[in-house]
């Protein structure tokens, strides 16, 4: 028999859908079931998705960072099952990777996040083969757009949803400047304004920038102000509009369907979970060879622990370190180590 769905408001207002076995929920259930909320809020992750890899990444990260002993992270994690039907549960605990991270954890040992590769390159070629700006619909081109600016601005939805177009710029050479109202990060308690830096591409089919003023022109050419979705005193001009209603603002959740339509045809392997855009374009960069310092300024993480915890999906790197090691070949005389 099914247990019957209860639902609780947490403390930041949002909806908690709790499936009991009993009717009273107990305080300190609520209250690791809000932490867990707030955990997945800040990652950009849905709390209330019974999936194995973000309630093991969870565990795994407080484990580490708070220095939970073991009979706190099981107690965590009866609450947190808690969250889902006694199927979903059952599945979680049942899936291999759960029950690994369970025996490292009795050993002492947390296993790390999964490494997964991922494949961008059917995703481009599907963007390609959508053919020019102009002679697509309003839908694909909204979701070539979320998909575009988020992959390389590191950008969660809710930040596409809070930026304002009457601070938006480009520059003589083709930056695009996007200035996004109060995201969720905070610097020293105090909500913010951030400014993020597209760069134009050399094909014009996968370009940020010509997709975004195509755009603009198609869609979001009026000027009409709506509330910010957190703070409804502030006032914002909204890029992403409805298809239908022009003069009305894309909502996070909206935005985040969009994205996922691109993201769908992104190459993985079996197991994997559907990456977001933020941790995939950021990773992908990584591997690219971009510094770490400039994807922590880009993504504006507060640290590069942050972006290493919680945000890089793969920590492997393309560079062939068997050569680098043992061919032949000259050696700076000022890095230099001792082998006792």
């Amino acid at each position: 028999m099914e247990p019957r769905r209860k639902t609780l408001k947490s403390a930041s207002g949002a909806t908690i859908a709790i499936a009991n076995k009993t009717k009273i929920v107990n305080l300190s259930t609520k209250r690791r079931q809000e932490v867990y909320q707030r955990w997945c809020e800040f990652t950009d992750l849905n709390f209330i998705e019974p999936n194995v890899f973000h309630l093991t990444s969870f565990l795994a990260s407080q484990y580490e960072t708070k220095h939970w002993k073991i009979s706190m992270v099981f107690a965590y994690q009866f609450s947190i099952f808690a969250l889902f039907t006694t199927d979903q549960s059952h599945q979680i605990r049942n899936h291999p990777h759960f029950q690994d991270f369970q025996k490292g954890l009795r050993q002492g040992i947390v296993l790390p996040h999964k490494s997964y590769e991922y494949d961008l390159q059917p995703a481009l070629n599907y963007i390609i083969s959508l053919g020019d700006n102009k002679d697509m619909t309003i839908e694909l081109l909204t979701a070539k757009l979320a998909w575009l600016l988020a992959m390389v601005g590191f950008l969660r939805p809710s930040d596409l949803e809070r930026i304002d177009l009457t601070q938006c710029s480009i520059s003589s050479d083709d930056i695009l400047l996007l200035v996004i109202v109060a995201p969720k990060e905070k610097r020293c308690g105090i909500r913010i304004t951030k400014t993020i830096a597209i760069h134009p591409h050399s094909d014009q089919l996968v370009c940020p920038v010509t997709t975004y003023k195509v755009y603009c022109s198609c869609v979001a050419s009026t000027l009409v102000s709506v509330p910010h979705p957190v703070f409804p005193q502030v006032s914002l001009v909204p890029l992403l509009r409805y298809v239908n209603h022009h003069d009305q603002s894309l909502s996070s959740q909206r935005i985040s369907k969009y994205i996922n339509q691109i993201m769908k045809f992104v190459g993985r392997p079996p197991g994997a979970p559907l990456p977001k855009a933020r941790a995939l374009g950021a990773t992908l960069a990584a591997q690219a060879g971009v510094s770490v310092e400039n994807l922590v300024v880009q993504g504006n993480w507060s640290s590069r622990k942050m972006f290493e915890q919680f945000y890089r999906i793969s920590v492997q790197t393309k560079e062939n370190f068997t050569s680098s090691t043992l061919d032949t070949q000259p050696r700076s005389p000022t890095r230099m180590c001792n082998v006792q």
